[in-house]
């Protein structure tokens, strides 16, 4: 048998793992529409290329700070 505990554990998992396919889904459609852009000879407003450099500086402290919520989830239950 299953504890309520263990349950809600792997519900939260499965959920996390539907959101990080949705992140690498999106991370290719990306890719795709930049490739587009390139290829059309296009280019992002100067906001957009802010916007975009702003996330690329801060991915690491996303990256941790989502890792981190991960091992304090783990810790807990």
């Amino acid at each position: 048998d299953i504890t309520i505990k263990d349950s809600q554990s792997v519900s939260t998992m499965l959920h996390s793992i539907g959101n990080f396919e949705r992140i690498g889904d999106h991370a290719v459609e990306i890719l795709k529409t930049a490739q587009e852009l390139n290829d059309k000879k296009l280019s992002f407003s100067a906001e957009a290329q802010k916007e975009i450099k702003d996330v690329i500086e801060n991915y690491p402290q996303y990256k941790d700070e989502i890792l981190q919520m991960v091992e304090r989830y783990e810790r807990e239950y």
